[in-house]
């Protein structure tokens, strides 16, 4: 028998852990944790994480030859946490801040980030640019949707798609409307889990102080937590 494939695609929600657990052992993502769980009984699952740092949902068809090759059963989801929040910066200095284009002008834009935008102007920025996201939730839906019908068509995999948190006041405080841009986002999400029957996770119950006190990234109960949410929705649809 052919050991179950699962591919998750994400940003770096699903690669961080903030903060950091003292003991090496308990410094698990919850692509990680849930591999432990879904192999308890032998079945031996393999888990694919191709998460990475500011991932968009308009870069989600990026992976489309890597996912044809590693040929999931069950692809998972957890994009929206970048697209969603108000941005002080244009989205073409993220990309050199996040090595996308541009690379020769990285150690200059960075330094003028690191050291004068987000320490003096990011709220101000924020407001200046119209309180306006990366991703445009007309253009976020398309991306998602776009995603869908080639994971439906190409790849026949069942589907798990990861809710936005809903953020904190640190993110409030920092870029300002960003919280109700979470919630925006995180419906769409669900609207769009509906309308191509995947199965839709939602994290914005979760306390952040709790669970991701950085306002964005989980840590070690959060990754736990998601982790057993997924899971729960797996083993619901896929005998394991």
């Amino acid at each position: 028998m052919l050991r179950p494939r699962i591919s998750l695609v994400g940003c770096s929600v699903g690669i961080r852990i903030r903060p950091s657990a003292e003991s090496r052992s308990e410094n698990k993502v919850y692509s990680e944790i849930l591999t432990d769980l879904l192999n308890e009984n032998g079945r031996e699952w393999h888990l694919h994480n191709n998460c990475r740092s500011r991932l968009l949902s308009t870069e989600l068809l990026d992976f489309r030859d890597l996912l044809a090759a590693q040929n999931p059963d069950v692809v998972i989801i957890n994009v929206g946490a970048v697209d969603a929040p108000n941005r002080e910066i244009p989205k073409w200095y993220s990309d050199i801040l996040f090595r996308r284009k541009w690379l020769n002008l990285y150690g200059v834009a960075t330094g003028l980030y690191q050291g004068l935008i987000r320490p003096y102007f990011r709220r101000p920025l924020v407001s200046i640019r119209m309180k306006s996201p990366w991703v445009g939730i007309n253009r976020f839906e398309k991306s998602l949707v776009d995603f869908l019908k080639f994971v439906e068509k190409d790849l026949k995999s069942k589907v798990i798609i990861l809710g936005i948190n809903s953020g904190s006041e640190r993110i409030e405080r920092e870029l300002p409307g960003s919280l109700l841009r979470y919630k925006e986002y995180n419906q769409k999400l669900k609207e769009v889990s509906n309308n191509f029957n995947c199965t839709f996770v939602d994290m914005s119950e979760l306390a952040p102080e709790e669970y991701f006190p950085d306002g964005v990234h989980y840590n070690v109960e959060g990754h736990r937590w998601c982790a057993k949410q997924i899971f729960n929705s797996i083993k619901n649809e896929i005998k394991t």
